[in-house]
């Protein structure tokens, strides 16, 4: 038997023989690196080095010998010590990273956790030594996705090393960060000390939103320590007021400064309205600073409306507080504005109009407006003011079709009828649609079994629309008959159109469609049309229709613009 000792060199054996004395004498080493005899482990590295130096080929299988003494060993010397060796082994021989590379990281990850006698400077040595090898191969996508998780825990370290961790990682994330979905939350715990990496956060967010949920307090951080990027990380808070309100609530006071800077105050009065839509009691303490904030930012207008308006209709007390605010604003408003600003008004009129009274003629002033919808919300206005809403009328919607066919005995009468009854089809569709979306086209198609198909587009139409108007959103219905009287109304306002288009009005166009839809069943036309308004519950079947096609998966309504807009373009979205 041959006897190893320190200074032994492998014998003159077989390939087979020279194996079994090469474990045997590595067992060795192993366990001398593991000795509690600090003198012992410096001893086996002064070996290991003479090795490397004298046979390092003799080494590269005993690799993965090596790295599990690393994060065995007690000693943090002996750890930066081995990692040194197989770091030169890695870097003089690169074919065998891969063959060693999930050992590598798994060690790095167990160095991570391990605090190694509390030696920050020995454990950044250790890892670096291992890690600085393998930045080729990290560029792989399936090496970095295997080893997204040691590089995340590294990149939380205080140390340099937390460097070394990003550099593999940056590149990668800022061409596809769509790798990081799954790590999200550890990224946030992270990403503060990378300022470089917050422009990938509203790409994670809208994949992975429940992660930032969790994190909103990270986030608040981020979005005072990070100027540059406010307007990105304002934005993923903004979508996560427009969900969980509760979560942001404890936060407002954070955000409210940004109601003066006119890069966020936009984005900082949409998330207070979107606040107050839930519990409106939470913002009013601010409504002075949101009274400041439209004087300085005009911009917010609209939606400072909106949060007042939410908050004017919790009590007749807080709407007389509020609505001359409102009031005030429409003499600063734009064209623009205006209509929005009266929209909010009306709202607060729904719930008890007596308290217009003082300001109605101010808004009778706006019934000659050249601009369309201004006119239009302040007839909507005067209407409730003067009994003649459509909620008013919502609960007499069958007393209304009974006078309508009571008085109307021909298509004559009936176009004369809504002639001189416009406001009342502007009512109906100004209210149904803030539930019930409105096509924009009515379309058929087939020639013996026709089919009525419904186009919806998006109002905005941002260059990222997903519904422009020449790639709109359609949908078949089998509900024929109801669709039509929808079309009717809004055919007639000029807000649709039916094809295959039908010359005449839109009494003929309807009358044509409805004739090559009708059955042995169903009433004449005149007898159908007699009975415009559609019930609560006829608008319900049609709504109910539209969710089982996914629409409102895609849209959302917008209650400042009064319209429906795809997710893509919404501002709150």
């Amino acid at each position: 038997m041959v006897k190893l000792t320190r200074s032994s060199s492998l014998p003159n054996k077989s390939i087979v023989t020279k194996k079994i004395y090469q474990l045997v004498y590595n067992q060795c080493y192993v366990e001398e690196f593991l000795s509690e005899n600090e003198e012992i482990r410096k001893l086996a590295i002064e070996r290991l080095k003479e090795r490397l130096e004298a046979s390092p080929n003799d080494l590269l299988e005993q690799i993965p010998g090596l790295l599990g003494t690393i994060d065995k060993s007690i000693d943090p010397f002996v750890s930066l010590q081995i990692a040194s060796i197989v770091s030169e082994l890695f870097t003089n021989n690169p074919n065998v990273i891969s063959v060693n590379f999930d050992q590598v990281i798994n060690t790095i990850s167990i160095l991570a956790d391990n605090e190694l006698a509390n030696d920050e400077d020995l454990l950044t040595g250790t890892t670096i030594n291992l890690l600085t090898p393998l930045q080729n191969s990290l560029k792989l996508e399936d090496n970095l996705l295997k080893s997204f998780p040691t590089l995340i825990k590294l990149m939380g370290k205080q140390s340099s090393i937390k460097w070394s961790a990003y550099s593999p990682l940056a590149n990668i994330l800022m061409t596809n960060p769509v790798i990081a979905i799954p790590y999200a939350e550890d990224l946030l715990d992270v990403i503060e000390h990378f300022p470089q990496l917050l422009m990938i956060l509203p790409n994670l967010y809208t994949s992975k939103p429940e992660a930032f949920q969790s994190k909103v307090d990270t986030l608040m951080k981020l979005y005072k320590s990070q100027p540059d990027q406010q307007l990105s990380i304002i934005g993923i808070i903004g979508d996560i007021a427009g969900e969980k309100q509760n979560l942001i609530i404890p936060y407002i006071t954070n955000i409210l400064p940004g109601l003066n800077s006119p890069m966020v105050s936009y984005q900082v009065m949409s998330i207070l309205s979107s606040i107050a839509t839930s519990d409106p009691m939470e913002v009013y303490p601010y409504v002075e600073q949101i009274k400041e904030a439209v004087i300085l930012q005009p911009a917010t207008m609209i939606e400072g409306a909106n949060t007042l308006s939410l908050i004017a209709r919790v009590s007749d007390h807080l709407a007389t507080e509020i609505l001359p605010v409102l009031f005030d604003w429409l003499d600063k408003a734009n064209q623009t504005s205006i209509p929005l600003v009266l929209a909010e008004i009306r709202n607060i009129a729904e719930m008890n109009k007596d308290l217009l009274d003082p300001y109605m003629d101010k808004v009778r002033s706006f019934l000659d407006n050249p601009q369309e919808a201004i006119r239009d919300q302040a007839n909507l206005i005067v209407n409730i003011i003067e009994g003649r809403d459509l909620i008013s009328l919502s609960s007499q919607i069958d007393e209304q079709n009974a006078k309508i066919s009571e008085i109307v005995n021909s298509l004559d009468d009936l176009r004369v009828y809504f002639d001189e009854n416009l406001d009342l089809l502007k009512e109906f569709i100004a209210e149904i649609a803030k539930k019930l979306p409105i096509p924009v086209t009515f379309s058929t198609e087939g020639r013996i079994r026709k089919t009525l198909l419904l186009h919806f587009m998006c109002q905005i139409q941002t260059d990222r629309c997903l519904y422009p108007e020449d790639r709109t959103f359609t949908t078949e219905t089998k509900i024929i008959n109801r669709w039509l009287k929808i079309a009717f109304s809004t055919v007639k306002l000029g807000k649709a159109v039916l094809i295959p288009p039908s010359p005449g009005d839109a009494i003929k166009a309807v009358k044509e469609a409805y004739d090559s839809y009708k059955n042995n069943d169903d009433q004449d036309f005149l007898e159908f049309i007699k009975q415009p308004f559609l019930t609560s519950a006829e608008q319900d079947s049609l709504i109910e229709q539209l969710k089982e096609a996914n629409f409102f998966g895609v849209f959302v309504y917008d209650s400042s613009q009064a319209g429906w807009n795809c997710i893509m373009c919404n501002p709150k979205s």
